[in-house]
């Protein structure tokens, strides 16, 4: 059934609508950072600790697109211990060149697992770094990773991933330079304007290899979802979810708009300033809309 939601089509569709509306109790936990920082290891040690106390766990590894096959290059997949616990269930997606770090079938497939009732979803996304702010809209819980001695603190932090996260995970802690990271990342939460709607995120220290660190990783995703029962809100992670996608499906559609016939036509007359903007909008929705 997972093969036939992340293939997409109408027999996605057929599967979605199939599966019980929210509420679900089940926890999505988004995972980003940059390349190397750890994210794989650190997802193996968090399955480790929740299948100790008998949860079940779906892991979505979303790697970046092969240029050759367009399927997934698999490389968290190798990282990951292998599990033979059917408690745990790891499947990698293919980003399809979407940005934002993150697959088209990713929130259908959140929804399949939570259905399916797996306590813990955790999505790990792209190491695509500072533009890796899609997950917000999809998990219920986002870890920011770094890691030491990546320069400047602030620059890679900046454009919005200070802002998404509710916990900050700073991995290597046995290398040099890892308290200072955790000094500026505390420095810098102070400079966020907050209040008493959002999570007052923290920071934490680890090594996933020497597998320091993690009671206190726990602690906190525990308390953040503790924290997400008390939220009132309308707009539920589902809405969320869904609107992610179908934004995105939109963006696609008009993407593929560049190969259709009359697209370049439009696009020659508004570079020789033989129309207007808003007329050549109007009539690449026409060509959207005959599709």
């Amino acid at each position: 059934m997972a093969s036939i939601v992340e293939a997409g089509g109408d027999a996605a569709d057929t599967v979605y609508a199939s599966l019980p509306t929210p509420p679900v109790d089940t926890q999505v936990i988004g995972i980003t950072g940059p390349p190397g920082a750890g994210k794989s290891s650190i997802i193996n040690r968090l399955v480790e600790a929740y299948l100790q106390r008998g949860e079940h766990v779906a892991v979505l590894l979303v790697d970046p697109s092969s240029p050759f096959t367009g399927g997934a290059v698999l490389g968290d997949r190798i990282r990951m211990d292998e599990w033979p616990d059917d408690r745990v269930f790891l499947r990698s997606l293919a980003s399809r060149g979407w940005e934002g770090g993150l697959a088209p079938s990713t929130a259908f497939m959140i929804r399949l697992f939570a259905a399916a009732g797996f306590g813990r979803v955790i999505v790990e996304s792209v190491g695509v770094g500072q533009d890796a702010v899609d997950i917000r809209e999809l998990v219920d819980t986002v870890v920011v990773v770094q890691v030491p001695n990546l320069g400047d603190t602030v620059q890679t932090l900046k454009a919005g991933i200070l802002e998404i996260a509710d916990l900050y995970v700073v991995n290597k802690a046995d290398l040099p330079g890892s308290r200072t990271t955790v000094r500026e990342l505390n420095a810098l939460l102070r400079l966020v304007e907050t209040d008493d709607s959002r999570f007052p995120a923290q920071v934490r220290s680890i090594s996933a290899v020497l597998g320091t660190g993690f009671d206190g990783v726990i602690t906190e995703l525990d308390a953040h979802r503790v924290w997400l029962t008390g939220q009132v809100t309308t707009w539920s992670s589902s809405e969320r979810q869904a609107s992610w996608y179908l934004r995105k499906r939109l963006q696609a559609e008009v993407h593929a708009l560049s190969d259709a016939e009359g697209f370049q036509g439009i696009t020659s007359e508004l570079a020789l300033g033989r129309t207007g903007a808003f007329e050549a909008t109007r009539r690449v929705r026409e060509l959207l809309a005959g599709r």
